[in-house]
């Protein structure tokens, strides 16, 4: 099996089968989305013993409700990698803006043409635009995707890496 294969399988809800969405860890070390987790519990309250969906072994229900339990920062961190190596193997790197999951994109992602060093975000034409229009950003550097963003990128985290040094010495 590939490593894209791969992770894309590991990225997967077994509820839904479909990408994480807000992804939550049960006790058990099995993982759904929030949205799926509360359906499933839709009669459940805090407080109240529910089996996870997949082995069945039993958890509590925190105070706050399912969407206390707690979120799985190595999987969204996955879902980061998920993405980007959907944009490599189509050619191009996603728009950060118009691709966020947040449900509020409206538009299909665009590919990217821009990065922001400071945002360290990926835009495609339209969103860069709006990005510089905006006066927190107006100082922001934007530069063209390609090989010259690669050489400034590792310009800009070398120079992270002296200041932090320096930082620390003093």
């Amino acid at each position: 099996m590939s490593v894209v294969k791969e992770l894309y399988d590991m990225t997967e809800c077994t509820i839904c089968t479909e990408v994480f969405t807000d992804p939550r860890v049960l006790p058990c070390q099995h993982m759904f989305c929030l949205k799926c987790l509360m359906n499933y519990g839709k009669d459940k309250q805090p407080g109240d013993r529910m089996p996870c969906p997949l082995c069945r072994k039993e958890f509590t229900i925190p105070d706050d409700g399912l969407s206390g339990m707690q979120k799985n920062f190595f999987m969204e961190k996955l879902l980061s990698a998920r993405k980007l190596s959907a944009g490599e193997e189509t050619g191009h790197i996603l728009c950060d803006i118009c691709s966020s999951d947040d449900g509020e994109a409206t538009l299909p992602a665009k590919p990217a043409t821009k990065y922001c060093f400071q945002c360290q975000q990926n835009y495609c034409d339209q969103c860069s635009r709006s990005h510089t229009k905006m006066k927190a950003a107006a100082s922001h550097v934007m530069v063209e995707i390609g090989k010259e963003l690669y050489r400034r990128k590792r310009l800009h985290r070398d120079f992270l890496q002296l200041v932090t040094r320096t930082k620390v010495r003093r």
